[in-house]
Formats: C-alpha cells, structure tokens, sequence
C-alpha cells in the first residue's frame, strides 16, 4: 500500500492536501471517493452544457414558456430546473445531452464502477416522489407516485428538513447503495401534497403518454409550474350555477375570450365576475349572446390597458343592438360595483406586471401558498449575498459548497457576518428598491454617502430628477461609479459574460438609463454606441437594448445594421421581429414581392397590429404592462414604440391600408 503524507495532494483529485480533504480523519474512504467524483461528473455534465448547447437550450425554452405566465422574478428558478431537465429529456440529434456526454467521455473514468453507475444515468428522467421517510439529515426515502418504486437518496444540504407526506419533484440518479438528486430537488409540504399529486396524475391521464417516465420526460414543465405555482384557476365546472343558461354564458365567453387570444387570467376573471352576478342576481336569460357581449365589455374597461372595443363593433359582431349591450352592462356594473370597486383599488396600490388574478382574488406581489414569491429584486439580493458568501470562505471539499448553494437554494441562511461599507450600502439600495417615495430616495443617499461607488445609488437619485440636464449627469456618474469599482482589467476578462456576475447589473441599469436619455434627447449616435457596448457585454441582452438599438439604426438610416440586428436576434414569431422584418424590406426594396410575403406573415403572427399603424385604431392612454404573443396587447405595445417610424412614409402607410 502507498503510503500518503499529510502534505501530499489527496488522492482524490480535489487540488486540496490530504489534511484537509480525505485524510482529516486518517480515513481514505472510498466510498467519499465515489460520492465525490460524481458530483463533480455532475457539474461537468452542466459545464459541457452550456458550453456546447446554451443557445439551443435557450431557444427551446424560451419557446416551451410562451405556454407559461412566468412573473419576471420567478424565471430564474424556472430556468434553473428546465435547464436540467433539458439536459436528461430533449433530445438533441437523437440523443439527450446526458446520453451525449457519457457516450463520449465514459472512458477517460478509470473506476469500473464509474462506468457501470454512469451508464444508469442514461436512463434518468424526471420523478414525483412521496417522501416516507428521512433519516437525520443526510437520507430519505422516496416513493414514486407513478411506479411505486422506493428509493433512498442522500440529501446533500444536510439541514433542509422535509416532511413525510411530502412530494419531491426531481431527477433521481443511481450513485451505489444510495441514489442522489441531479443538482437539487424541489419539495412541497405534507398538506399540500394531496392536491398537487392528484393534479399530477390528472396531468398524466390527458397527457395520452404511454408511460410514466415518456410523461414526465416531455411534460416536466407543466409538473414543474404545478409545484411552483400551484394548481390552475377554478374552472367553468367546479363553481357552482344556479342554471345551465348561466353556465352556457361563461362557456361562450371563455370561447370567445381565447380566440381572441386574451391571457387566462383576464378570462378567468370574466367568468368570476358573471359567476357571482348570477348567485346574486339569478338572471332569466333568454339571448345569451347579449350578457357574453355585456361581459366582454365590462372586463375590457377594467383591464389597465382596456377600452379598446366599442359597444357599436360589440353589437355588430354578437349580431345585437348597442343598447341591449349598454342595458346589461349597465347592470353588471351596479350588481358587481363592490368587487369593481375592490379591483380598482388594488390595481392602484400594485404595479402592473406584479398583478395576477386567480379565479377568486387580486394580488399583488406574493402568490399566496406558491412555492416562489420573492420579488426580483430579493433574488438579485440573494445572488449577491450568495457570491459574496462564496467569495468569503475558505470550503474543504465540493461537498462543502454543495451543501452551502443548496441552503440559499431552499433560505437556509448562514451566520451572517460583519458587512464592509460598500455591502451595507447595496443592502440599503436593495431596501431602497423595495421602497417608495421620501423612503427610496432617503436610502439611497445614505448609500451614497456610505459608499460613493454605488451606481444604483444615482440610478435611484436619477429617478427623482426633473430636469434631463440633471438626470443624465446621475447616470453618467453611475456608469463612471460602475467602472471605477469593477476595474478595467474585469470588463476585458469577463465581456460576454456581464449580465451572469450579479455585481455588474447596477453598472449595466445605469448605462441603459445613460442610452435611453442620450436618444430621447436626439443624440442617437452616442446612444448607439451605449447599446452597442452594452451588447457587447452581454450579448444575451437580458435587458431588451436590441429593441431601442434597432429604433435608432433605423432613425439613422442605418437599415443594414438594423437587418443584421434582426438576424442576430431572430424574432419572427414576435410583433417585433415580423413587423420590423417587413419595415427593414420595404425601406430597402419597397413594395417588393418578398415584402408582400412578409407583409403576409406579419399579419399572420400578429393581426391586430395593421389598424394602430394605419391610424384605424388608437393607441389607448396606458401602455399595457404585460402582452401576450398574438394579441392586442401586444400590438399596442409595438405600435407605442415604432408608429414614427411608419408615419414617415406615407407610401408605406397607403399601401398597408389596402392590404
């Protein structure tokens, strides 16, 4: 046997000396030798990933979660979990990314029972599991609800208790006498287990997917937004109606409401709305196309971004008088002016795009009983803490940092330690994001005082300034905040990568604002030259600059750099990419015979778009806060940004009138 000295590298291949790694009880384990080499198997197999398939993973799922209403500080989990589902479930040239990695690289492993564990993985799909039992911290026992295979798995975050009755949703991989979750696992509580696991196998049962493990492989995201979000709004059936003509309203509404392409909440809300009309008033309805019409109306001036359809086009298309329409609504309007009232006043006190509706009730930032409801900027607050935290200790094994992500994972949160000044001023920025009025701003000058390089300090400050002059000096100064603090040795080593490191994005929001300002003011070269960089820095633009960046090509004539945009960032399906497409073509060529086509599919992926930009409709006094592909919304929010540059061609315009 070799003999190992205490000052020799582990045999482990950590880079760590045995003293601190295997040998610091004198014990070489084999079995931690096992368990260590799969875990960092584990995180090469997410390195060659994103290394060799981060675009199509990001395509893929961003279209899979156009089927989703994902709130903004929500994607990054959902992200995180469909990444690695993607990697074990969608195939990729007939193979999934797992099966791909260990067909190519299962040899380079010199243990025999490497091979034979790895070559289990191939197999691995996504699970539900009830949890019967854990052992201390370190295991628990698993029941599949679909095969009712029991499993025991190791929990490497040893202080994340579960409870028995409790579902586990996750990949299980095979690791020798215990298995082990790929990354982490998500868990609910035992009490509400029961729901979500009948609404899982309902799930499965309108799937039509032979199996269980096909089901969860392609349908893992629907599992997973049952986890986070919980179950889905009421439907028609489980309320209550005092008649079959009550519920045939609601049917038709709904109908009508989804070809038209309206977001499920704003149906949902419709359908609670007539629901408790009719246990209040109990209507004898003998046209129901007259209260479908009423309904239709009634919500359209309630959303934010409503009053878009007249009682005039209403009457015409439900083949009805305007003032059957007007008498019902009229109605509605008195019976339900308490809930009316109610919903006006939340959507007062909320923003927009915090606001959600579910069946029942309006909320604003929090989903009630939702496994996520931490605002954006408490996610980014985590991230920070969390590679600050990373950056602070000093962890003995892989293990050891494993144990410690899985805690801010699940709000474990360590002992905190003593802040510098400039993390106790990013703290009170945090607060002061969360805040409002006299409070924002009193927090973030007392950042600023604390720490003068704190450039979301003057993003904040810039907020409360009322002359342009003034705003674009606070901005300026962040950007030179930002740079001064990052240093210029990082922007050159870490170009590309900006939005990924947490720390940049104060930096990256006062350049956007400093952008944003330079072309309002008509400065549209320097702007450029802002969204220029800023995509250079983050070529995944997470922040949408190519939108204003393509604005200004355009405003400058620059119509090929706004092509190669397009192409860059390939759009289609969107308002935005097709309309742009087609405005790109007609700019160039005129009314070619390709812009024709073009023409063709843009009012394909988005009809409504033609009668803003024609001047048939108006733009409403409120942009919407949220749009779906397809719909009016959407429209309005194209038209908002781009109508100046159609406007200026007459030509243009004529020719999509006759369209």
């Amino acid at each position: 046997m070799v003999k190992i000295g205490r000052n020799d590298l582990c045999p482990c291949g950590s880079g760590e000396k045995y003293k601190k790694c295997c040998g610091k009880n004198n014990v070489l384990s084999m079995e931690l030798l096992i368990e260590k080499e799969l875990h960092e198997i584990q995180l090469d197999i997410l390195h060659y990933a994103m290394e060799n398939y981060q675009e199509e993973m990001e395509d893929y799922l961003e279209e899979c979660y156009e089927e989703f209403d994902i709130p903004d500080e929500a994607m990054e989990m959902f992200n995180f979990f469909g990444t690695t589902w993607f990697i074990t479930s969608v195939e990729v040239d007939e193979e999934t990314i797992l099966e791909e990695y260990i067909d190519r690289n299962i040899e380079k492993f010199s243990r025999q029972r490497i091979k034979d564990i790895l070559r289990t993985w191939k197999k691995a799909k996504p699970s539900v599991s009830i949890i019967q039992h854990q052992e201390g911290n370190q295991h628990i026992t698993v029941q599949d609800i679909f095969s009712q295979e029991v499993q025991k798995v190791k929990v490497l975050e040893e202080e994340h208790k579960v409870e028995t009755g409790g579902l586990v949703l996750g990949t299980i991989l095979p690791a020798g006498p215990t298995s082990v979750f790929f990354t982490t696992f998500l868990d609910m509580p035992a009490d509400e287990s029961e729901e979500l696991k009948d609404a899982v196998l309902s799930l499965y049962d309108e799937s039509g997917e032979e199996s269980p493990v096909d089901f969860m492989a392609a349908s893992f995201l629907e599992v997973l937004d049952l986890f986070i979000f919980g179950k889905a709004d009421v439907s028609i059936d489980d309320l209550e109606w005092k008649s079959a003509k009550h519920k045939e309203v609601a049917v038709n509404y709904q109908e009508y409401m989804k070809n038209y392409g309206h977001e499920e909440t704003v149906i949902h809300l419709g359908v609670y709305l007539w629901n408790t009309y009719c246990m209040r008033r109990n209507p004898t309805i003998k046209k129901s196309n007259v209260y479908e019409a009423a309904l239709v109306y009634l919500v359209d001036k309630l959303l934010p971004f409503g009053g878009m359809i007249t009682q005039k086009e209403l009457a015409e298309e439900f083949d009805i008088s305007s003032n059957s329409i007007s008498t019902k609504f009229k109605e509605l309007e008195n019976v339900l002016s308490e809930e009316i009232e109610d919903l006006h006043d939340k959507l007062e006190t909320i923003d927009d795009e915090d606001a959600f509706f579910d069946g029942e009730h309006i909320f604003g930032e929090e989903k009630v009983g939702n496994a996520f409801t931490n605002s954006r900027i408490t996610m980014e607050r985590e991230l920070l803490n969390m590679e600050r935290e990373i950056g602070d200790r000093d962890f003995e094994s892989i293990d050891e940092l494993n144990d410690f992500m899985n805690k801010r994972i699940n709000n474990q949160k360590p002992s905190p330690a003593k802040l510098s000044d400039k993390e106790k001023a990013q703290e009170l920025l945090f607060d002061a994001y969360e805040a409002s009025g006299s409070k924002r701003l009193q927090l973030a000058k007392k950042a600023l005082k604390l720490y003068p390089n704190s450039p979301d300090a003057y993003n904040i400050l810039a907020e409360y300034e009322m002359n342009p002059k003034e705003r674009q000096n606070l901005y300026l100064k962040g950007m030179e905040a930002g740079e001064k603090e990052l240093g210029q040795s990082f922007f050159s080593e870490n170009k590309g990568h900006f939005w990924g490191i947490v720390s940049t994005r104060a930096y990256m929001r006062a350049k956007f604002s400093y952008g944003l300002l330079l072309h309002e003011k008509g400065k549209r070269e320097e702007a450029i030259a802002q969204y220029e960089e800023l995509l250079e820095l983050n070529p995944m633009d997470n922040q949408g600059v190519r939108y204003e960046l393509f604005i200004a090509h355009v405003e400058k004539g620059l119509f090929q750099k706004a092509e190669s945009l397009l192409k860059q960032f390939n759009e289609e399906i969107t308002a935005n990419g097709a309309f742009n497409k087609l405005l790109i073509e007609y700019l160039q060529n005129g009314t070619s015979q390709k812009a024709k086509k073009l023409l063709k599919k843009a009012k394909g992926e988005n009809p409504y778009v033609l009668d803003y930009l024609t001047g048939k409709k108006k733009l409403p006094g409120n942009t919407p806060a949220t749009y779906g592909l397809g719909d009016e919304s959407e429209a309005i929010i194209y038209a908002d940004q781009h109508l100046h540059l159609w406007r200026e061609h007459v030509e243009l315009i004529e020719w999509l009138m006759k369209a």
